[in-house]
């Protein structure tokens, strides 16, 4: 049952980051739902009253934004359900043990990358040969350029000039900049487990990866990770000295580093978009750091619920048209008004708080990564990232807390747990000396 257990949790990580066209349709969704409800069956899980409520609430919510709007949203509440549901079943079949299991998961992901990211280096077209028979993408990006995903990688020749043209490591996602933010999760997470050095083969090859997606989201996330997690553990004033240091010279390098202050400026100066979408029509894009203005007006109309999941409106200067975002904060806050924004900042709020008593780690870790990266992409449609968005809510009661990195000292363990490291074990709790 634990081959069973991790299988699902592999499948529900790749399919997630939507590497396939395949992974992106309807009927994806709805055999997500039934594989989940086959192994709540399976395993004997029920249905509890947080699970309950959060659906009640957002169909709720669905049935709400028709009656405000007139266009009703089958597809939200069937999108939004398969999150819920997944999350709340794997937090269920790995309790708190969900952390080291997407760690261990991502660093197996993470050497296969790197593997799939030294071959593109030596022969990117080479390798689109070898790997084409393989390729299920669906067609998935090809208005790009060369595409394909195999399930535990991708590849494409979008390598661009911001990298002086070297491939960029897209993982299993379907491209660099998602499969930075998992790293940095699964960094964050494993440095919480560790009891002392961060130095550690995990370690190396989560870094690696990372540096090898050249991605701007996730260096400037791990960035501000780090700079947070030393300052909230520094104890005395000249332990600062060296974040300080670290911090000014990330500044001073910063815009001179093209594919890192290149593409901010890049991004921070190009305006608001019409372009065609797919199935025809046009969309108004709002990019990832330009569509405030747009967000406001839509707020402007309706505060409560924005444009009621229609992301539709009528905008100065451009009329009535759809609009989208590449930021979670932009498009909750502009498709789900106030209401969206507040249950997304309450469930990551509570989240965080309970994973920094887990681990006696610095409480706004998890605030930080997930706020961050809103900023460049839509996280908030990503399954995977709901497990940890909702181990707050669905997980009242922690049945592990490991030693924190802030007092290290003998660990005295209860007599019945003696051969387990510093964990409560059947209600014997462990002590920090």
């Amino acid at each position: 049952m634990k081959l069973v257990s991790s299988l699902y949790l592999f499948f529900v990580l790749v399919v997630s980051m939507e590497g396939s066209l395949y992974y992106r349709t309807p009927v994806m969704a709805v055999a997500r739902v039934s594989l989940a409800g086959i192994t709540m069956l399976l395993f004997g899980i029920k249905p509890t009253r947080p699970l309950v409520k959060a659906l009640v609430v957002w169909i709720l919510f669905v049935f709400a934004s028709a009656a405000v709007s007139g266009d009703f949203k089958p597809s939200a509440i069937l999108f939004m359900t398969m999150r819920f549901v997944e999350a709340f079943v794997l937090l269920k079949l790995f309790k708190d043990k969900i952390f080291s299991s997407y760690v261990n998961l991502m660093l197996v992901l993470a050497f296969i990358s790197l593997v799939g990211w030294m071959l593109s280096v030596i022969d990117l077209n080479g390798l689109f040969v070898m790997l084409r028979p393989f390729d299920f993408s669906g067609g998935f990006r090809e208005q790009y350029g060369d595409y394909l995903h195999i399930g535990v990688f991708t590849l494409h020749d979008r390598v661009g000039h911001f990298t002086n043209y070297i491939p960029r490591n897209s993982g299993f996602c379907w491209e660099p900049g998602p499969f930075s933010i998992l790293l940095t999760v699964a960094i964050m997470i494993h440095w919480s487990l560790m009891k002392k050095s961060k130095v550690s083969p995990v370690s190396l090859i989560l870094l690696a990866a990372l540096a090898t997606t050249f991605s701007t989201t996730g260096y400037l996330i791990f960035f501000g990770y780090v700079v947070y997690d030393y300052w909230s553990r520094a104890k005395k004033l000249i332990y600062l000295v060296p974040m300080i240091i670290v911090v000014i010279a990330g500044m001073y390098l910063f815009p001179r580093v093209e594919f890192l202050g290149g593409k901010v400026e890049a991004y921070m100066t190009q305006e608001a978009y019409v372009a065609d979408k797919y199935g025809g029509g046009d969309k108004l894009h709002g990019s990832r750091l330009v569509g405030l203005p747009l967000v406001l007006q839509d707020l402007s109309r309706n505060p409560i619920m924005g444009t009621a999941l229609t992301g539709e409106n009528s905008y100065e200067g451009i009329g009535y048209i759809q609009s989208s975002h590449l930021n979670s904060l932009f498009t909750i806050t502009s498709t789900m008004g106030l209401f969206g924004l507040f249950w997304w900042l309450f469930f990551l709020t509570k989240s965080s708080m309970k994973m920094g008593q887990v681990f006696s780690s610095p409480p706004l870790s998890l605030i930080l990564i997930i706020f961050l990266g809103s900023f460049g992409f839509n996280l908030h449609t990503w399954s995977i990232l709901w497990v940890f968005l909702m181990y707050g809510y669905f997980m009242k009661h922690s049945s592990i807390r490991y030693p924190s990195r802030l007092h290290m000292g003998p660990v005295v363990v209860d007599q019945p747990c003696r051969d387990m490291p510093a964990v409560i074990c059947r209600g014997q709790q462990s002590r920090i000396l």
